[in-house]
């Protein structure tokens, strides 16, 4: 039966039609099912019934999800054109009220007459009969008008004069102001434009509504209507009734208080204290006048704003202060003033503008409907309530499989209207059972944020009336009268014209610690009472809290009364718990989470009130730390004491909770200070408390004393109240318990010795640790009873090493105690457990620090172990404790399962290799058979095979017959397929590519997925046949009618679907993505750990078998078998048969799919974590590996290194995993260094502190500071990685011990055990003995009696193949045992040589070792190495290279020893190397090494790589060619990358013919090296052919001509253009100034002694800003060349240098050189002119490499008659000491006279501007051609210094010139950063050289010549030359040197003849 007919008869058997894809991959796995029949496996052609059950239910699963799917497809497509539709129907609504608000706001925010206009006309129509038919006639005046305004306002925004379009007109002899009308010249912005014209764009759309709004009124009138615009109008309108009051109740409280208080804004408050004090107290009188109230507010806002509006223009303040005779403060307090800044005028005016348009909607529109909804119900009413009820009740939805979108998108809408609905529901439960408390802790909060006198009596009044439920009703009535008085009393105080009394100021003369009090001693009794005027704008924040008090007691009296109101309609009783979920108890709370949730939302302080008290106490304690908190502290430890006797503790609670209210009063009072008219009378005893002010404060602060003065230091906590609240709410909690006992459960507190009378039989919840199926309930418990003590230990350690102190010792002992213990006192007694807890919270609060940071950890700590320690006083805690006892005692079984799994692997291993030596034998014999004919008459030399000539070697290529032709490959290609296996990442006998021993993955896996490919092939051909089954005319009738088509639907209504479509499908794709991430590393993850993660699966399932017993319902056989065959039918939960087994060879498809199948029906982000964290679970030594690695790399000293040392040397080498020696060591080390680094942490070790400057200079300098180096230096985080350790280390070490994995044996214990076991048996009989005798009487050999003997000769002979030191090593190992046994203490000598052949036995076990799962990993190797060459490439690259290279060696040796010794070595080179030679060689410790730290860390990738290859083995067969495995695209890129490395290729092309066996010289193996490679390439080209194929005769697409050709066009264009680009992008725009940072100056003359040489520093460079560099621009105005060259410049590039104009060097010439110079001056006419010169050096930092450059300039000119004048004249002077004295000092003297020159001036010699050039040294002066920038003319004196007899003692030379004169103008070209230098370096000539030139040769050559590479490289097929070489390889590696040589022979005779290479590269038909 071939495939298609098994396809048939499988449809007609199932009778059921694959409509999904899950169905499609079940029809696949059944097909491989029977395909694997038709091969022998019987055993899986027929399925049980419970498989095709389980099949059928998911068939029927996916056909519901698509029918979901497709109809909330068309849900969503519905919404959108019932959006669509509601657009194009509100368009024949009117919405007149919107252009009437744009007339209000219009007016408002642009103040004018014009504008006045509109708002009243609004005010007119607002009040009009038919408001919306008024607006809708008038609306084209009013449109026009506004479209008048904003053209007159854009005409006037014109720039013209005054006289052109005027702004002041005079009529009348008087001025009329444009301005006051709107009209401003330049006033208008785009902005403002813009804004009016949106006003007008509404006034038109009113406009433009007059005919479909008439329309509408004709249609309604003849009774259409639109269901879905009704039914959502109905909503919304109902939803505005109901609470658009709210919204006009916060803006009237808004408008009231915003701003400063004004006689309008008290009017204000007078209405609103009236409107809530009838709601409060009055409920129907409320009801009775809320309309009257809407309307005078109303209209007292219409007056108020037409008041304040007018007030603004010029003339009307007059008319006010006439008419009232008010001045202007008082006119101010009244709310009338005039803003000039628009801003401040717009929020003067919104405010009324807001409440007003608010008002109005209330009171036409919704207010008798709002009347409506909250009129007491009717019996009438109550009747129909009832009926609708229970009409909902039994209302039957009607079908959706017909409907249209627009249905299904209704039933969308009243779905969520339904689940809003809900949860408004549950909000007005919230708020009905926890309002009251809000209002209290409210009125906490408004009297603690402002503490006076007059909030003082509120706290007092509503702290004492706290307990006493019944009085809140009349308290928060008597509040708001209480505040509402006192508001009005502020507001009033705030008025300019009340003034206060000077009598209420009390002057307060004391004397404190210091005598007569200092400072200001006069106390405000206003302000004391809570009556201050404020300033500005701080009124509503000085009374934010009393309005907040009356709006929470208006928000409870609403919610109450639409309570009763609900109660009197639905005729329902008021709640008797306080439950927001009523139907939800104790016993939902384990249903699931959403059900927990809600019953912890109900009695979450009925559970945990007491903790809660507990922790409200322990917080205040923290925020207070006073005197008061001893107390707390001391209260808190007595109800601690008490909490197991809630009858004393009930009694307790009511004596605390006056106290403490008594304390809380006192604190109040104690900080508003006494009453200020108590000074001169009371002079209380504690004022001259202290010696200082600051110690005095302190103490009163401390002491919560009272004074007249308050220090602003004192603070109020709203804590200290929260402790008194939950006391009262636990007392109500206990008084209620009766009555919450049924609905919450029992909430006694569990003690030890109740608990450990409870088994698993009588424990009365839930065991969520053996369920299967987990919900998310599940576990959070499992996190919270399993794993929060992990937790809490973090705390305790972290509160333990926070603070340094020998408390804190104690945290530490308790943690270290805990960590070892945890798991025997766990599972010890409960009573045992909870006393040694207590005894740790004991420990904790004795532990209390005296700093703030350390009282809150000790706080902290003490918190979660209280909630740890409630844990475990918990019922559900017993299952965890008991599942861990349950794993300890089968731990033994995980062993097993273990071993097995790891045998079994090895055996299979075994077996591959095994079959793989067999194939490549029976190969080997007939490639010997085929060429042993080929040279028997002669015995030809080497170079005779290679060079030969015998055609009988491609005799394969003879013409055979039909019959001898195979469809099967040859027997040399399927060997050639194992040797191309062994090429890979493992050799033949190497089936599993795993990372380490523990993970072997699965075989067959590509095979597989192939067939599950060639089916779903199949089956797409069906479906292109027209054979779809899913072509259902059902489906496709609800699918058309679900979906609009285009004909019934508009083209716009299609537009929006698309974009919809589009939108959702990248959102999908963006989703999916993300998701298909998650789900290919959690399958990644998965594939690795697998297998172990079912033998944790199967101890599972064996813990709940054995739970289950316990609890009396013991499974029988057949049940338990279900049980654990549960385990593999799941396959959805990615469960599997027995690991230790693996997947055979031929596993089937689904067997596979189970495999990848782990938690397969669960949520993306749910496998990811799950994955991960089983991952961590089983991978654990390698986490634990990594975080100490980690710590060795961060920190770098003696202390950390241990243990990497100790993971590279010992535990890496552990086979199959460490020792519990090694764990042990690990853990107990790190408690040591924790317990070193805590000790070495206090501050009286000098190194510790920071403040010592010679300590911190050896901190920095030296890289062997002793501290640093052995680990004991004090840092903030010192103990993160410590802690990350320990924990990570004993979690896995408590994995490891339930897997049964803690005790592990090597290959000799398991021998040596095996010869003690013998040892031991009983003495033999006497006919034992006979029988065992040989015929001389001895006994014979292996023996019982002979091994009781001589174990030792029984031992050599099991082991007789052993080298001499092996069984050396076995014997010393016996010996120790039998020592051990017997009780005989070895010797000193024998102790010390078996310690020191320890790690000799040990390394000789990883070199012998009897399992081992073979793994080849030098790929990994090699690329590691390579990664951190090119790290040190530039420093230690040799080294590098020579370390490759000797791995290669050893590699391609297959050098096992070799591998060890050259392992180990290594590691001390690298470890001695980078922590104690390189920082003494580069000055820095290594963990501040960044690059050495990278290096480190990918080396020890490289040192677990090569330890694990040690470990394992190497393969049969090594991967010489790893490179070109995979003939793919990647594969060649890889390639063609590899080879484009200098020299590498051939490096390893010559390495490994230098250590490979081999016949051939390096010339030929070069030769076949390139022949490799060729074949390669051609290889992957021509599998990339076949996955695509090109039919013949098609046209090469356009499209991918235009993106390939696009991409070579746009590659060559853009390095031909990239030095230029470059040079730009660099210099301009990512480029950095490179201003001066220094200037000096010379001036000389030919060569006469330097005339002047002056230095500017920093100090006098100043850089422009922007406005500089905009002045600097805007002096060449019409200049193009100027502009264009100032344009390439910024701000940041000029800079101004003011030069020093003294010269910093005496002018020191000699006399005869003096005279010399008279003489050269003295020509006439002038023969040799004299030549001055002015030079700079510009000094800036170096782009290189950061150093000093310095950039160099001149100017010269030659002498004129009138210069040497002059100078002739100064000289002669000086040489005369004749000139002008100083007159500010007489001793300094300018040469010259007053009738001749004393300046010596040079016409174009000093610049004005200079040009920094970035890739120049010179600094050229910029010339831009404008004779105010030309060249400066230089102005030199010489001036000298007089001694007290006028004689010259020295003389200098000085710029003359006013200050600012010499003062150069730098413009500096930005230069590259450091990093891009060296391209700038290069140059632009440079870069065409190096990349154009290079790159463009390359390119050429990808295309040059390719006619001479076609006879190679277009051969027709390669698979035989591919398979010669594969021979080749194979002979060399098996010792087979002469066919080595013969088949060479034959691939270079198949080159030598290109007829011979046709016909063998042909392609067989």
């Amino acid at each position: 039966m071939d495939i298609r007919q098994k396809q048939f008869h499988l449809r007609k058997k199932n009778d059921a039609k694959p409509t999904t894809m899950d169905e499609q991959r079940l029809l696949a796995n059944e097909l491989e099912d029977g395909a694997d029949a038709e091969n022998g496996d019987v055993t899986s052609t027929r399925l049980t019934e419970k498989e095709k059950l389980k099949r059928q239910k998911k068939i029927e699963k996916a056909k519901r999800d698509e029918e979901a799917a497709r109809k909330r497809q068309a849900a969503e497509e519905g919404l959108i054109i019932g959006f669509y539709n509601w657009f194009e129907e509100a368009r024949s609504y009117s919405l007149y009220p919107i252009s009437l608000f744009a007339m209000v706001v219009w007016s408002v925010a642009y103040i004018s007459w014009n504008t006045f206009t509109l708002m009243m006309l609004s005010f007119i129509l607002w009040y009009c009969h038919n408001s919306g038919r008024w607006t809708l006639l008038l609306s084209p005046i009013f449109t026009i008008y506004g479209m008048l305004m904003v053209l007159m306002e854009y005409v006037y925004a014109f720039d013209l004069t005054e006289d052109e379009l005027p702004t002041n007109i005079k009529m009348s002899g008087q001025i009329l102001k444009l301005s006051e009308f709107g009209i401003e010249r330049g006033e208008t912005t785009f902005g403002d434009l813009l804004l009016k014209m949106f006003f007008v764009l509404t006034f038109v759309i009113v406009m433009s509504q007059r005919k479909a709004v008439n329309k509408k009124i004709k249609a309604a009138q003849n009774g259409e209507k639109s269901e879905m615009k009704e039914a959502s109008e109905s909503k919304i309108y109902q939803a505005m009734c109901k609470y658009w009051i709210i919204v006009v109740t916060a803006n009237h409280m808004f408008m009231a208080f915003s701003g400063r208080p004004s006689g309008i804004k008290i009017v204000y408050m007078f209405l609103l204290f009236i409107f809530i004090h009838t709601f409060v107290t009055m409920w129907p009188v409320w009801k009775k006048i809320l309309k009257v109230y809407l309307m005078v507010t109303e209209v007292f806002t219409i007056a108020a704003l037409i008041a304040v509006y007018t007030f603004q223009f010029e003339n009307i303040p007059p008319l006010w202060k006439n008419a009232t005779g008010f001045n202007d403060a008082q006119l101010r307090d009244f709310g009338l003033y005039q803003e000039k800044r628009q801003y401040e005028l717009a929020a003067l005016m919104m405010p009324h503008t807001i409440f007003l348009l608010c008002s109005m909607v209330q009171l036409h529109y919704v207010n008798e409907e709002f009347l409506r909804l909250i009129r007491d119900p009717t019996p009438e009413a109550i009747a129909n309530a009832a009926k609708a009820k229970a009409a909902a009740k039994h209302k039957v939805k009607d079908p959706k499989h017909h409907r249209s979108a627009m249905g299904h998108a209704r039933d969308i809408l009243y779905e969520a209207q339904h689940k809003v609905s809900r949860r408004m529901v549950y909000l007005h439960r919230f708020l009905l059972f926890h309002l009251e408390k809000i209002v209290y802790i409210t009125v906490m909060w408004a009297a603690i944020s402002t503490a006076n006198a007059q909030r003082g009596i509120l706290l007092i009044v509503w702290i004492l009336l706290l307990p006493y439920k019944k009085l809140h009703w009349v308290l928060g009535t008597l509040t708001c009268l209480y505040i509402s008085v006192s508001l009005i009393v502020n507001m009033f105080m705030q008025l300019s014209f009340v003034t206060f009394h000077d009598s209420l100021n009390i002057e307060c003369n004391i004397e404190d610690y210091s005598g007569p009090r200092k400072g200001s001693n006069v106390l405000d009794q206003m302000k004391w009472l809570g009556f201050q005027r404020m300033e500005g704008d701080q009124f509503i924040i000085h009374v934010q809290g009393l309005v907040s008090i009356v709006v929470m007691i208006m928000f409870e009296r609403a919610v109450g009364r639409r309570e009763a109101y609900l109660n009197l309609l639905n005729n329902t009783p008021s709640y008797v718990v306080t439950s927001i979920f009523p139907i939800i108890n104790w016993r939902h709370a384990d249903i699931n989470l959403t059900c927990a949730v809600k019953y912890y939302i109900n009695f979450f302080f009925y559970n945990f009130g007491l903790e809660v008290c507990y922790v409200t106490t322990l917080l205040t304690i923290l925020a207070t730390q006073d005197l008061f908190s001893i107390f707390y502290g001391i209260m808190f430890w007595i109800s601690f004491g008490m909490r197991k006797k809630t009858t004393a503790l009930r009694k307790y609670f009511h004596f605390q909770i006056v106290v403490l209210t008594l304390m809380y009063i006192w604190i109040y009072l104690s900080s508003i200070g006494m009453p200020p008219f108590l000074c001169p009378k009371v002079n209380y005893p504690w004022i001259k408390l202290g010696t200082t002010k600051e110690q005095h404060t302190r103490l009163l602060v401390w002491l919560n004393l009272p004074e007249f003065f308050v220090d602003s230091s004192r603070s109020l906590h709203i804590l200290e109240f929260f402790q008194i609240f939950f006391l009262v709410m636990q007392q109500n909690s206990w008084r209620m318990k009766h009555l919450l006992k049924d609905y919450g459960g029992d909430n006694a507190v569990l003690i030890g010795s109740r608990l450990d009378e409870v088994t698993v039989a009588t424990n009365p919840t839930e065991n969520f640790v053996i369920i299967r199926h987990k919900n998310s309930l599940h576990k959070i418990k499992i996190f919270i009873f399993e794993y929060f003590s992990w937790l809490t230990l973090v705390i305790v350690f972290w509160t333990g090493t926070t603070q340094i102190s020998l408390y804190c010792l104690g945290y530490l002992v308790g943690f270290f105690y805990m960590i070892f213990k945890q798991q025997k006192v766990i599972m010890g007694s409960v009573r045992v457990l909870i006393r040694t807890w207590y005894f740790m919270i004991h420990d904790d609060s004795c532990g209390f620090t005296n700093s703030s940071s350390g009282l809150g950890w000790d706080i902290t700590c003490f918190i979660f172990l209280m909630i740890q320690l409630r844990i475990f006083s918990s019922y559900e805690f017993l299952h965890v404790r008991e599942d861990m006892i349950t794993s300890v005692n089968i731990a033994h079984l995980g062993y097993e399962m273990y071993n097995n799994l790891i045998e079994s692997d090895a055996k299979q291993r075994v077996s591959e290799e095994s079959a793989c030596i067999e194939e490549i034998k029976h190969t080997m014999s007939r490639l010997k058979a085929s060429n042993a004919g080929l040279y028997v008459a002669t015995k030809p030399g080497h170079y005779d095979v290679i060079r030969g000539d015998n055609s009988s070697m491609f005799s394969e290529l003879n013409p055979v017959s039909a019959e001898s032709k195979s469809e099967d490959k040859p027997e040399s290609e399927k060997a050639s397929d194992v040797l191309e296996s062994g090429k890979g990442q493992e050799g033949p006998n190497v089936r599993f590519s795993s990372f380490s021993s523990q993970d072997p993955t699965t075989v067959g896996t590509d095979s597989h997925r192939d067939h599950l490919k060639r089916l779903l092939a199949l089956r797409a051909a069906e479906i292109e046949n027209g054979e779809d089954p899913t072509d259902d005319p059902d489906l496709d009738s609800s699918s058309a009618e679900s979906t609009p088509t285009p004909h019934e639907d508009s083209k716009a209504k299609v537009i929006c679907l698309k974009i919809y479509t589009i939108l959702k499908s990248i959102f999908l794709s963006l989703l999916g993505c993300l998701s298909g991430i998650m789900k290919w590393v959690a399958l990644k993850l998965n594939l690795w750990c697998y297998k172990y993660r079912n033998i944790l699966r199967k101890l599972e399932i064996q813990k709940a078998i054995i739970s289950r017993e316990a609890a009396g319902a013991a499974p029988d056989a057949d049940a338990r078998e279900r049980l654990m065959q549960s385990d593999v039918d799941n396959a959805s939960d990615g469960s599997l048969p027995d690991p230790s087994k693996g997947p055979p060879p031929g596993a089937s498809l689904h067997h596979f799919e189970e495999l990848e199948g782990f938690d397969q029906t669960k949520h993306p982000v749910v496998q990811f974590i799950n994955a991960l964290w089983f991952f961590y679970i089983i991978k654990g030594d390698l986490i634990c590996y990594i975080l100490i690695i980690a710590n060795l790399t961060m920190t770098a000293s003696l202390l950390s290194m241990v243990l990497p040392l100790a993971v590279f040397f010992w535990a890496t080498f552990a086979s199959p995993r460490p020792t519990k020696k090694f764990w042990t060591f690990v853990m107990l080390y790190l408690e040591l260094v924790i317990c070193i680094r805590f000790v070495f942490q206090f501050n009286f070790f000098y190194w510790n502190d920071h403040t010592d400057p010679s300590i911190a200079h050896e901190r920095k300098t030296n890289p062997y500071w002793f501290p640093y180096f052995i680990g004991i230096d004090k840092w903030k985080n010192w103990m993160v990685m410590d802690l990350l350790q320990l924990f990570t280390v004993v979690f896995h070490v408590n994995v490891i011990k339930q897997m049964g994995l803690w005790e592990v044996r090597g290959f000799s214990d398991n021998a040596i055990e095996e010869v003690l076991r013998k040892t031991m048996c009983d003495q033999p009989s006497e006919q034992q003995m006979l029988a065992e005798a040989d015929e001389t009487g001895s006994m014979k050999p292996g023996s019982a009696l002979d091994i009781q003997r001589n174990p030792f000769s029984q031992l050599t002979r099991e082991h007789n193949d052993l080298p001499l030191i092996g069984r050396i090593i076995l014997k010393m190992k016996l010996t120790a045992s039998l020592t051990k046994r017997e009780g005989i203490t070895p010797s000193f000598s024998q102790r010390a040589i078996h310690t020191l052949m320890l790690p000799v036995m040990f390394y000789w076990e990883v070199l012998h070792q009897r399992i081992t799962l073979v793994t080849d990993v030098y790929v990994y190797m090699v690329t590691v190495d390579i990664i951190n060459t090119i790290i040190v490439v530039f420093g230690f690259g040799a080294f590098g290279f020579f370390m490759i290279f000797l791995d290669r060696a050893l590699y391609l040796k297959k050098n096992l020893a070799g591998r060890l010794y050259f392992h180990i070595v290594l590691m001390c080179f690298v470890h001695g190397w980078l922590f104690f030679l390189l920082p003494g060689t580069n000055g820095s410790p290594f963990f501040v090494n960044r690059i050495a730290q990278t290096w480190y860390s990918l080396k020890c990738i490289y040192f677990l790589l090569s330890a694990y290859q040690i470990r394992v083995g190497y393969p049969l067969i090594v991967n010489i060619n790893f490179i070109t495995k995979h003939h793919s695209l990647k594969g060649l890129i890889a390639f063609k990358i590899y080879k484009a490395i200098p020299f590498i290729p051939e490096l390893g092309s010559i390495m490994n013919w230098m250590f490979t066996t081999t016949t051939l010289d390096l010339t030929h193996w070069m030769c076949l090296w390139t022949i490799e490679h060729s074949i390669f390439e051609i290889k992957c080209w021509r599998t990339m052919a076949k996955k695509a194929p090109v039919p013949r005769g098609r046209i090469f697409p356009q499209k991918n001509k235009y993106i390939v050709g696009g991409i070579l066009v746009t590659f060559a264009i853009s390095v031909c253009w990239f030095p230029l680009l470059s040079m730009n992008i660099i210099l301009n725009i990512v480029g950095i100034p490179n201003n001066p940072t220094g200037m000096d100056i010379q001036v000389g003359m030919d060569t006469f002694e330097q005339l002047m040489t002056a230095v500017t520093d920093n100090a006098s460079i100043t850089e422009y800003t922007e406005e500089d560099y905009n002045k600097v621009i805007a002096q060449y105005p019409d200049d193009a060349r100027a502009r264009k060259f100032l344009n390439e410049f910024d701000s940041t590039q000029l800079t101004d240098i003011n030069m020093i104009t003294e010269s910093q060097s005496l002018w020191t010439i000699s006399p005869p050189q003096k005279m010399l110079l008279i003489d050269r001056l003295s020509q006439i006419p002038i023969t040799t002119p004299l030549q001055i010169y002015f030079r700079w050096n510009v000094k800036r930092s170096d782009p290189r490499d950061g150093g000093i450059q310095y950039a160099t300039g001149e100017t010269s000119a030659y002498f004129t008659q009138e210069n040497m004048d002059s100078m002739k004249v100064i000289v002669q002077a000086s040489i005369a000491g004749t000139g002008l004295k100083d007159p500010g000092n007489k001793n300094i003297i300018t040469f010259g006279s007053q009738t001749q020159a004393t300046t010596l001036e040079i016409a174009d010699m000093m610049p004005k501007f200079l040009h920094l050039t970035a890739t120049s040294a010179a600094v050229i002066p910029v010339d831009l051609g404008l004779p105010a920038i030309e060249l400066k003319a230089l102005s030199l004196s010489l001036k000298g210094h007089l001694s007290t007899t006028d004689e010259v003692e020295s003389m200098w030379w000085e710029l003359a010139g006013a200050k600012g004169e010499n003062m150069m103008v730098c413009y500096s070209d930005k230069v590259s950063p450091k990093m891009l230098q060296p391209i700038v370096d290069y140059g632009v000539v440079g870069l065409y050289l190096g990349v154009v030139l290079v790159v463009g040769n390359i390119f050429r050559n990808l295309y040059a010549g390719l006619f001479r590479k076609i006879q190679l490289g277009q051969l027709q097929q390669v698979e035989k030359l591919h398979q010669l070489l594969n021979d080749i390889s194979l002979v060399r590696e098996l010792g087979e040197m002469n066919l080595e040589e013969d088949l060479f022979g034959k691939l270079v005779y198949a080159y030598r003849s290109p007829e011979t290479l046709l016909k063998f590269t042909k392609k067989n038909l």
